[in-house]
C-alpha cells in the first residue's frame, strides 16, 4: 500500500505533466509567474523550526517535553504556506489547472518537511 502523500504527489505530478502539454501555455505565461516557485522556500523554514525548537528532556530515559513555541511556528508556517498557495492559484488566471497541480505538488514536499519537523518539536519519533 502506498502512503497517502505519495499517491497525492504522483497524481499531482501526472496532472502537472498533462497541463504542461496543453497548447497556449507560452502565450499566457507571464514572467512574474516564476515567483510561484518561491513557495518552496517554506521547506527550509520548516526544517529550521524543527532544528531550532526541538523537544527537551531531563535525561535520555525521560519522555521529552514538547516545545509549544515550535508548534506555534509550525502552525503559522502551515497557514502561510496554504495562504500563499491559494494566492498563486488565484493570481495565475488562465493557467489555474497548472497552478493548482504545481501548488499541490509543492505542498506535498512541504508537508513532508512538516512531518519531520513536528516529530522534532514534539519529541515523538517514529
Amino acid at each position: 500500500m502506498l502512503p497517502p502523500l505519495l499517491i497525492i504527489g504522483l497524481a499531482s505530478l501526472t496532472s502537472l505533466v498533462l497541463s504542461l502539454r496543453s497548447p497556449g501555455i507560452k502565450s499566457r505565461w507571464c514572467t512574474s509567474y516564476w515567483f510561484v516557485f518561491s513557495q518552496l522556500l517554506f521547506f527550509p523554514l520548516v526544517i529550521a523550526v524543527g532544528a531550532l525548537f526541538p523537544a527537551t528532556g531531563a535525561s535520555p530515559f525521560d519522555h521529552p517535553k514538547s516545545n509549544p513555541l515550535g508548534y506555534y511556528c509550525l502552525d503559522a508556517l502551515t497557514l502561510l504556506s496554504l495562504g500563499m498557495a491559494l494566492f498563486w492559484v488565484y493570481r495565475m488566471k488562465g493557467l489555474r489547472w497548472l497552478a493548482s497541480s504545481l501548488m499541490v505538488l509543492e505542498e506535498v514536499v512541504i508537508y513532508g518537511a512538516l512531518f519531520i519537523a513536528s516529530m522534532s518539536v514534539s519529541g515523538d519519533w517514529l
